[in-house]
C-alpha cells in the first residue's frame, strides 16, 4: 500500500486572500491546500491478455516515462484560472503524474484540481492541460495531461501516448523492455474538440473553415501539413489572418 503525505505548507483559500501569497523556503508559491503526495511505484504494471499481474522495475526499461527528465519550474492552475501554486515537477507522461520534490524526496502529487501546468526552461514554456469535457481518445475520455501546442482560436493538442514495448534478446534468454511513443493529435476550438487520425491537408481542412483559400499560401511557403511543425505553422498564420478578418 502507498504511504499517504499531506503536504501542508498552506493555509484555506479564505486565509490565503486575507493573508496574501504563502511562499515556502525556496521561494516557490506553495498554495496547494492539502495536497497528497504519495510515493513513487518503481514499476509498471504490464498486464497481459490474461489479466496476470507483470510487473516490470522501472529500471529495466530503456528509455524515460517523463516528458523532460529534468526538473522544471512550472505554475499550477486551477479549474477557475487561479494560480494555485509554483513548484519544481517532472511530468510522467506514462501515468499522466505530476512528480515533485519534498525534503529531498520524490513523490507523485495527487490534485485533480490542477488542470492547467505551464513549465517554463530557459525562456521557453510548455503549456499541458486536462480535464477537457470533450477530449476522448479510443472512446474513453482523456483524463491525463495534454501538450497545448499553440495560442490562437485553433489549438494543435499532442497526446504523448507513450507505452512500454517488449522484444527478445538476441539469444531469446531475456526479455527487452523500452519506451514508445505514439503521438495523438486534436484540433481544439474553445469546448469543442476533435481528434485528428493523422496530420494531413485533407483532416485539417475538414475541420478548419475556409481552409481551402489558404491553398496558394501553402505552397508558397512549402509548409509540410503531413509533419507537426508544418501544421503549427499553418494555425499560427490562419489564426492571424481569420482574426484580422473578423473571424476570431
Amino acid at each position: 500500500m502507498r504511504h499517504l503525505f499531506t503536504l501542508s505548507i498552506l493555509l484555506i483559500a479564505g486565509g490565503l486572500q486575507a493573508q496574501g501569497v504563502q511562499r515556502n523556503a525556496q521561494g516557490d508559491i506553495a498554495n496547494l491546500s492539502e495536497a497528497r503526495l504519495t510515493r513513487v511505484v518503481e514499476s509498471i504494471d504490464l498486464a497481459g491478455y490474461s489479466g496476470v499481474v507483470n510487473r516490470v522495475p522501472i529500471d529495466r526499461i530503456r528509455g524515460s516515462r517523463f516528458w523532460n527528465d529534468e526538473w522544471l519550474p512550472a505554475r499550477l492552475y486551477m479549474p477557475s484560472g487561479r494560480l494555485l501554486a509554483t513548484a519544481t515537477l517532472r511530468l510522467n507522461v506514462v501515468s499522466g503524474e505530476l512528480h515533485f520534490l519534498k525534503n529531498g524526496e520524490e513523490l507523485v502529487m495527487d490534485n485533480p484540481n490542477i488542470v492547467r501546468v505551464v513549465f517554463n526552461a530557459g525562456g521557453d514554456s510548455a503549456v499541458f492541460i486536462r480535464n477537457l469535457p470533450e477530449l476522448r481518445w479510443e472512446q474513453r475520455p482523456l483524463e491525463v495531461f495534454v501538450q497545448e501546442l499553440n495560442a490562437g482560436r485553433f489549438q494543435l493538442l499532442k497526446h504523448l501516448n507513450r507505452s512500454v514495448q517488449s522484444a527478445d534478446s538476441l539469444f531469446g534468454t531475456v526479455k527487452r523492455y523500452f519506451f514508445s511513443d505514439r503521438p495523438v493529435y486534436f484540433l481544439r476550438e474553445g469546448d469543442r474538440v476533435e481528434p485528428l487520425r493523422r496530420l494531413n491537408r485533407d483532416f485539417l481542412f475538414l475541420l478548419l473553415p475556409g481552409s481551402r483559400s489558404f491553398e496558394p499560401w501553402l505552397r508558397e511557403h512549402k509548409v509540410d501539413l503531413r509533419r507537426e511543425e508544418g501544421v503549427l505553422r499553418f494555425l499560427d498564420h490562419y489564426n492571424r489572418e481569420r482574426a484580422a478578418a473578423g473571424g476570431g
